[in-house]
């Protein structure tokens, strides 16, 4: 039996497609995930290449999670100093 696909209910009881971009994102990762497979799988040394992978893909989501913090600190004026806010929004005293 198929399972259904379900919509999500916002809280103003309005139906909200999937979003377009998640689906996106989920199959990038998916292909993603494929293509380290199928190159440790192919490699000479099969775990220094997922060793490898494994740290660029590291420091990728370190890059990422750098950005976010960045631009939420661009939107809020909030400061930061290891990893404790030092800064306050708008308009807080």
């Amino acid at each position: 039996m198929k399972a259904k696909k379900t919509t999500k209910v916002s809280k103003s009881g309005k139906k909200t497609l999937p979003d377009k971009h998640e689906k996106a994102f989920k199959q990038a990762m998916e292909n993603l995930e494929k293509a380290v497979k199928d190159r440790i799988l192919n490699a000479k040394d099969p775990f220094n290449a997922g060793i490898k992978m494994a740290e660029q893909l590291k420091q990728m989501a370190i890059r990422i999670e750098v950005d976010v913090q960045d631009e939420s600190m661009n939107m809020t004026e909030a400061g930061y100093a290891s990893k404790v806010v030092v800064g306050v929004g708008i308009g807080v005293i």
